[in-house]
């Protein structure tokens, strides 16, 4: 679960994945193995499947091709998400089929609602891409210690379900009365993300950005 964008309570984990035989759509096997391979510690059930005339594409690639969108329950999280074929260009000039998964979008925007605090929303940016990011403005707290704690004890709260148990990749977009600032971690597979981090990060971000708020 590796891929994200900018920062807004970034959870940028959509995930993008080729698969071999570039040159066909996606089966049913294709995809009970892209779930096993990716979330081995959950069962998961496919609703159902429906054909799109029209999939997203990237580069140079045709904007006309047909694929299918799966909608997929996982009996762990009971998070409904899916997954759909991609047609996208290669480094080489080529182009194949990929698949996109959401499934860590919409299990993030479950664990907002559930943590129950309406300063942290969900932020899904561009309507052709698949990534979650969290979004927070800095004029909804009293101070920079009282956003550091609110990121993270959420932070606690959704890395310990799936599927952020394991390599989470998050971030957190931060803005001021409407004018985006910065991005900062609040997951990622290789780093050690701690209270005071967080804290020191949002500090510098708002002193960078000329906003005074108490510590």
């Amino acid at each position: 679960m590796k891929k994200k964008t900018i920062l807004f309570f970034t959870i940028s984990i959509f995930i993008m994945f080729g698969m071999s035989g570039c040159g066909r759509k996606s089966t049913r096997s294709d995809i009970k193995q892209h779930l096993k391979e990716y979330y081995p510690n959950e069962s998961f059930e496919i609703i159902s499947r429906e054909k799109i005339d029209n999939i997203k594409s990237s580069g140079s690639c045709s904007d006309n091709k047909s694929g299918y969108r799966y909608t997929i329950i996982s009996n762990d999280t009971n998070v409904q998400f899916t997954i759909e074929d991609i047609y996208e260009a290669s480094g080489y000039g080529t182009c194949y089929y990929s698949l996109y998964d959401n499934y860590a979008q919409d299990a993030l925007e479950k664990y907002i609602t559930d943590f129950s605090d309406s300063r942290i929303s969900i932020y899904t940016g561009d309507s052709r891409s698949f990534h979650a990011d969290i979004k927070i403005d800095s004029k909804d707290f009293k101070s920079i210690d009282e956003i550091s704690n609110v990121l993270y004890n959420f932070k606690a709260y959704y890395e310990g379900k799936q599927p952020f148990m394991e390599e989470a990749d998050v971030e957190a977009l931060i803005w001021s009365s409407g004018n985006y600032l910065g991005v900062i971690n609040l997951s990622y597979y290789n780093k050690k993300i701690t209270l005071d981090s967080i804290n020191k990060e949002i500090s510098s971000l708002l002193q960078e950005n000329n906003i005074n708020l108490p510590a």
